[in-house]
């Protein structure tokens, strides 16, 4: 018996150690088979004046926790690729372009979440004994990141397309339970939270995450391991897994509004340090190296932001907890190591780091100090809100994406910019309703910098696509009743709003439906790789995708028209939410 045999063990050999992670158990303080062993047999049993109670457990017997103990690596694969076939679902690029996306991938996504070793992953890859779940959900991102000529040698007409096969794929092999590596399954999961099929898609980005967090916790991810004799690369690993997931959870509940998946009163795992990461990162910057050490410390303020303002604690929140949280914020940012201070962007390994760390502290202050109404009908003064704070990180996330469109480095981003370009426009929507007009028209000029971010964002970040319709019509409504405004007021200050009332600058329409049109239109070059190698189902798939692209994710977005028509704007109550004044907003 299992447990039987973890209580015996647990006595007999008090630190023996945990050689292997997958093969291990979690046994936390309050399940009583933890009591027994620790508080009742250990002072009666245990020789060894030095006993240390622990929580993680190795499984001596090859029998105890596994699927199919008795497969090697190379037969897991076996299996996994046949279920795929089986499925109809099984897609593979050549080689060659295998190894382009994985080298985008490690070159332009691994210093946000550094949890692979390359000079293991990669070999592993290339001798077909590296875990199908991990692989397919990793070139799910690669696709997303990776080169236009990358994208089309592997015969994709989008990126949406590309995402969706791949997704599939490493949904189909978790649905179907054939992973047998515990670790495995919890990356596998964690890189499919970057998967966003739409407004509509139930299992998104916060459904994955919750399963990673799931898995992670019933291996012991969030508490130390100081005492439970694990090899010290064997617990930077999984620090690293944790501390992406915690990086990812509070970014995502910020974002959409929904609970975060973990309590920090649950968790005791150390914080993630230079030398977790240090192994597999080399040959990267200094900016590349630090920055996922200092996302892990972001997170954890980023995480009380949420749960003291936004959370619905029995205990309501004071200002001096507002306060508290503005002090660690500036205090967050005036010890940043010089490698990521912002000064600007220039190429993807020099300031681009720098820039996703401010857009994400910014994103954090905006959900923090942002007013709390546009209008406040009610005669209590709300504790929250710091106007100030709130308008210099809008205006901050603004200039630093004027750099990353000026530096073309926009298709290398972050998803975390999105919900900072989304909570910096909701500010500037807020300064164009308060205002006056010198104020309004500065904040619409704003406002067109973050929604040309959008526009590029959206062919690799699908949801950019949909933040960005969203605003087009909020702003359109706001101009339409600026418009009605300015005729009842006398012809001293219709030119103190005449720009306020026009639509948006051809040049910021025709730039991002120039660019929409080109991602959907380019011939794709010439390839001895014919279209056999893609099974109806997976060509159905792909369609399907392409479908959706053009229709939901990146519409016409600047044709007014049908703006609230479909699936994806089914919200027309959201524009009555958005407490537009009524009051003289010409008055000067």
């Amino acid at each position: 018996m299992l447990y039987a045999q973890i209580a015996e063990d647990g006595i007999d050999q008090p630190h023996q150690p945990i050689t292997d992670a997958s093969r291990s158990m979690f046994l936390g303080e309050a399940f009583s088979l933890t009591y027994v062993i620790q508080d009742v047999l250990a002072p009666f049993l245990v020789t060894s004046p030095y006993y240390q109670r622990r929580l993680h457990f190795p499984l001596a017997s090859q029998g105890h926790g596994s699927v199919q103990p008795s497969l090697s690596t190379t037969d897991i694969i076996l299996q996994q690729d046949a279920y795929l076939k089986k499925q109809d679902l099984s897609f593979k690029v050549p080689e060659q372009t295998t190894n382009r996306l994985l080298a985008a991938f490690f070159r332009d996504f691994q210093p946000a979440f550094p949890i692979l070793d390359p000079a293991e992953f990669l070999p592993a890859v290339a001798a077909e004994k590296e875990s199908l779940l991990v692989l397919n959900a990793i070139l799910m991102i690669a696709v997303t990141i990776c080169d236009d000529e990358t994208l089309h040698v592997a015969r994709f007409t989008n990126r949406y397309a590309a995402r969706s096969i791949f997704y599939h794929q490493a949904k189909a092999l978790y649905d179907a339970d054939r992973e047998p590596d515990k670790v495995n399954n919890i990356v596998g999961v964690f890189f499919m939270s970057f998967w966003w099929g739409g407004p509509d898609d139930q299992k998104d980005s916060w459904h994955w995450l919750a399963v990673a967090t799931s898995l992670a916790q019933s291996m012991g991810m969030h508490r130390s391991t100081k005492n439970s004799g694990m090899d010290k690369g064997t617990a930077s690993l999984w620090r690293r897994i944790w501390w992406s997931i915690r990086v990812r959870d509070a970014l995502v509940s910020g974002s959409i509004g929904r609970p975060q998946h973990m309590s920090d009163c649950d968790c005791d795992v150390e914080i993630l340090s230079i030398d977790d990461v240090l192994e597999v990162m080399k040959g990267y910057n200094q900016e590349q190296i630090a920055y996922s050490c200092q996302m892990a410390e972001m997170s954890t303020i980023f995480s009380k932001i949420i749960t003291t303002r936004y959370g619905s604690s029995i205990n309501s929140p004071t200002s001096a907890n507002r306060i508290n949280l503005e002090q660690r914020l500036d205090q967050f940012r005036d010890i940043l190591p010089a490698s990521l201070r912002y000064n600007g962007v220039r190429t993807t390994i020099d300031g681009l780091w720098p820039a996703m760390l401010s857009m994400a502290f910014n994103y954090a202050t905006i959900l923090l100090c942002r007013p709390p109404r546009s209008i406040n009908g009610r005669e209590e003064t709300d504790m929250w809100g710091n106007s100030q704070k709130a308008f210099a990180a809008a205006k901050e996330v603004t200039r630093v994406m004027d750099d990353i469109l000026t530096s073309s480095v926009g298709r290398f981003c972050q998803i975390h910019t999105i919900p900072a370009l989304f909570n910096a426009l909701a500010i500037h929507v807020f300064t164009i309703c308060t205002s006056r007009p010198v104020g309004r028209e500065l904040a619409e000029n704003r406002a067109r910098i973050c929604m040309l971010g959008l526009a590029t964002l959206q062919e690799s970040w699908p949801v950019g696509g949909w933040v960005l319709r969203l605003f087009v019509s909020v702003l359109e409504r706001l101009k339409s009743r600026l418009a009605q405004e300015t005729q009842s007021r006398p012809a001293s200050s219709e030119h103190l709003v005449a720009s306020s009332t026009q639509p948006l600058q051809p040049a910021f329409e025709n730039s991002c439906t120039s660019h929409h049109e080109e991602s959907q239109t380019r011939p794709l070059p010439s390839s001895s790789w014919d279209d056999r190698h893609m099974t109806d189902l997976q060509m159905s798939l792909q369609r399907e995708a392409e479908t959706m692209a053009v229709r939901h994710l990146v519409p016409d977005i600047f044709s007014f028209g049908d703006v609230s028509e479909g699936a994806v704007f089914d919200q027309e109550n959201f524009f009555e939410m958005l407490n537009v004044p009524t009051w003289n907003i010409f008055e000067t």
